[in-house]
């Protein structure tokens, strides 16, 4: 019996040991930090809830179009349930460019978790001082697949903050106005030119396969020009261990390394940083002339 007691004796206090240790360990582990602490959300939406972005500029907002512009942004389900996949429309205006998926994804994201910086002023009597008037503001709106379930948001993208990289915002309908960082807004800030695909040349396929031919001119004149064989070619002229055939200066089959490598895989990493301008009539601003 006393044999029993002083093993339970010793049980409880190494549990006692155990449990102090433990409590000791816990404290000096670094705990896992919360992601949504600290953050202030003006707009909190699940994305995949909205079918549709609608941007209005009124005038004198954008340089490009001073006379006011409106875009719209559609994303929907594919077919087969994959993912989604987005439709930039503004009537034939500036459609006919390549947009980004990922860029008019990012206009989803970013406007369903918006972050303001700070209240500004609530019950804001006279919100013209803040751009935020209809004359004055962009007006972006978030339109459900289903209304009944989930509401329309309104954004009003005002003047930007003198002191600070900071834009006034405000939700329609109510009159507190806020501030947001530029790079939260920054997406509507530019019109259609700021969802443009970036991606100068179009894809060449696994291995360049989607390739034609290319010619490249330097202002001196000189010019080098080449094509890639037809697969037909390939096969038949499997000897020349060449899929490439120079056309100027002179003919000539190409070297596939320097080609490939030196040449084509250079090229069609080409990205533009952002689009500028429009159907530019005079390039030489821009040293783009000939």
């Amino acid at each position: 019996m006393k044999k029993q007691i002083k093993t339970l004796v010793v049980m409880g206090i190494v549990a006692a040991v155990l449990l102090g240790a433990w409590g000791i360990l816990s404290l000096l582990m670094p705990k896992e930090e919360d992601p949504e602490a600290g953050k202030t959300y003006l707009i909190k939406e699940n994305a995949g809830d909205y079918a549709v972005i609608t941007v209005e500029y009124p005038e004198d907002f954008l340089k490009d179009h001073a006379e006011g512009y409106k875009y719209l942004i559609g994303q929907k389900p594919l077919t087969d349930g994959s993912g989604l996949v987005y439709e930039f429309n503004d009537n034939g205006v500036d459609d006919d460019y390549a947009y980004s998926q990922s860029l008019m994804n990012s206009t989803f994201t970013t406007l369903t978790a918006l972050e303001y910086v700070e209240i500004v002023e609530e019950d804001a009597p006279n919100v013209e001082k803040y751009g935020l008037t209809a004359d004055k503001a962009a007006r972006i709106t978030l339109i459900p697949y289903d209304s009944e379930k989930t509401s329309r948001k309104v954004l009003l993208l005002g003047s930007k903050y003198e002191l600070d990289d900071y834009y006034y915002v405000m939700l329609e309908g109510e009159n507190t106005v806020y501030t947001c960082k530029s790079s939260a807004v920054n997406i509507f800030l530019g019109g259609s030119k700021s969802l443009r695909d970036l991606n100068l040349i179009p894809s060449l396929g696994e291995n360049f396969i989607n390739l034609k031919n290319i010619r490249m001119e330097r202002p001196d004149g000189s010019v080098i020009s080449f094509e890639r064989l037809s697969s037909e070619e390939l096969q038949e002229m499997s000897e020349i261990y060449s899929s490439y055939r120079l056309l100027e200066p002179y003919a000539a089959y190409g070297n596939d390394t320097y080609i490939s490598d030196g040449v084509l895989s250079p090229l069609s990493q080409v990205m533009a940083v952002e689009a500028v301008e429009d159907r530019v009539k005079d390039l030489s601003g821009y040293g783009l002339d000939k």
